[in-house]
Order: structure tokens, then sequence, then C-alpha cells
């Protein structure tokens, strides 16, 4: 049977190779393919700016009449400040309907409504663009917004590769966000909570950190490394995982230049700050015995 199989592919296969692919696609540069690509979009949508010359979607420098940009808290004033010190001349200033849909969108992540438009174009008022912010980030869906974004950010879910958060933990988190959120904790406070978070994990948010990053097929150093390991790539910016392997020096130099003058035991000094802390694992109800939550307490 076997040798009759392979008779059949050997007469098959030269026949089902002859013929032609329907699916050739013939291989270009990256640089000829933009172009193309380029080319195509000028078809679907010619551009308004498009000259004899063939030169498209030019920008055209600021004109050396422009105003200068209204300056009203130190930010403005070390980025504008910046512009001037190094002769970069700034653009013409939004137009109303053009601050309105990208404040909205900053804030919230959604557009604003037709009637929020109107109101805001009909206002004549010369603070209006000040009362518009304060009033986003007063709103509901500027909270709902931020606190999706920090629940991605620290990866908030039931499940995870290491622990379970169970829905109550997550909710407890979530809750916990939203409410710092809501009343303009700063952020560095909110890292703070979270790496010294006590409690119980079902009644309060911040023990959700150390429960999210709980190794459970390994020794307790396993889980302090997930922490510190998380610590850094959400709140620093810094793959650090890659020091719980190796040093720096000799791996990392195309990754990240910092790392490369670290060594593991730099990451084994940041993990040993979790080193004071355990986790109990508690029943939560009798009655529903596969669901359990956490205490999270300093070592006595």
């Amino acid at each position: 049977m076997k040798r009759s199989l392979v008779l059949l592919t050997l007469a098959v296969a030269p026949a089902l190779f002859a013929e032609p692919c329907p699916f050739a696609v013939e291989l270009v540069s990256p640089r000829v393919a933009y172009h193309a690509a380029s080319a195509n979009a000028e078809l679907v949508a010619p551009s308004a700016t498009a000259t004899s010359s063939g030169r498209r979607r030019a920008v055209t420098p600021p004109s050396s009449g422009t105003p200068s940009l209204p300056r009203v808290n130190f930010i403005d004033s070390d980025l504008f400040g910046k512009m001037d010190k190094d002769g970069v001349k700034p653009t013409t200033l939004s137009s109303d309907a053009e601050f309105l849909r990208r404040v909205t969108l900053d804030l919230t992540g959604q557009i604003p409504d037709a009637a929020a438009v109107s109101a805001f174009l009909a206002d004549g008022s010369a603070d209006k663009r000040t009362k518009k912010i304060d009033e986003l980030l007063a709103s509901d869906a500027f909270n709902d917004r931020w606190t999706m974004w920090f629940g991605d950010l620290v990866q908030n879910v039931q499940n995870s590769a290491a622990g379970r958060e169970y829905y109550i933990g997550r909710n407890a988190y979530y809750t916990w966000t939203r409410d710092s959120i809501r009343t303009a904790k700063p952020y560095d406070q909110m890292v703070r909570e979270l790496l010294a978070g006590k409690g119980d994990s079902f009644a309060a948010g911040t023990p959700n950190f150390w429960v999210r990053q709980m190794q459970g097929n390994g020794p307790i150093q396993d889980t302090y490394d997930n922490l510190a390991a998380q610590s850094g790539e959400r709140f620093l910016g810094q793959p650090l995982l890659c020091l719980s392997c190796h040093g720096g020096l000799g791996h990392l130099e195309l990754v990240n230049g910092y790392l490369k003058g670290k060594a593991r035991s730099d990451f084994w000094g940041m993990a040993a700050f979790f080193a004071t802390t355990r986790s109990r694992r508690v029943d939560y109800d009798p009655n529903v015995p596969n669901v359990r939550k956490f205490i999270i307490e300093d070592l006595p």
C-alpha cells in the first residue's frame, strides 16, 4: 500500500509543479514598493499640493510673521523656550475645530459629538480652550480612557502565565485604578502603592500586582524575579528580564545601551527588595473550593 502511494505521488507531483502559480508576486525592493504605493494613492486621492515639478505634499515652512505661542505652564515654557533657542519656528495655531477634536481624542479616546462641537465653536470666551481641557479632565470618559490604559500597562486580567487574580481580584484592581485616576492621584504615587501593596487581594487592588507575578512552578525567588522584571519593564521602560539570564556586557549592546553595563547581580539586587514580602493563599468561600485569594504581607 505504501509503495503504491509513493508511486502515485511521483506520478502526480511533476504535473502539479508544471502548472504556473496563480499567485505569483514580483519581488521588488521596499523603495520601489513604497513609490508604487504612493503613486496608487495619488490616483485614488490626488494631492491638492501637486505641482508641475512632481513634488507632492510639500510642507510650507512657517512664515516669519508667525505669532508667539501662548505659554500657560512650565511645560509650555520649557518646550517653546527650547524651540526659540534652536531657532525652530512654530506653525500656526490650530483652529477651534482642530483643537477640540485633538484634545478630546487625547484625553478621552473619543471624537466630540455634534452638540459639543457646535457649542464650542459658538463660545466666544477667550479662555474656552482652558475650560474645555478642565471639563474633559473631570469627565467620566477621561477616567474610563486612562483606567483602561493603566489596566493594559499592568496587565490586569483574571488569568496569566504565572498566577490568577480571579475576577474578584481583577475587579478590585480595576476599582483601585479608576479611583486613583478619578482623584488625580500622582502617577508616581500609584506606582509606589503597587510596589508596596499589602493586604487581601480580593478586598484591595494593590496586592494584585504581586499576585499577577506569582510563579507557582518554581521557588519563591522566581516570583521575586518576575516582580523585578515587571517593575522595570512597566515603570522604567527597561527590559530587565534579559538580565535575569545573563549579564549585559556581550549580550545587550545592540538592544539596550543602559543595560549593557549591568550584571545579573544588579537584577538580583533589585529582586531582593521584594524578598521581605510573602503571600498566603486563603480559601475565599468553602462552597467554591476552586477560587482562592491571597494575603500579601511583610515577613515577621
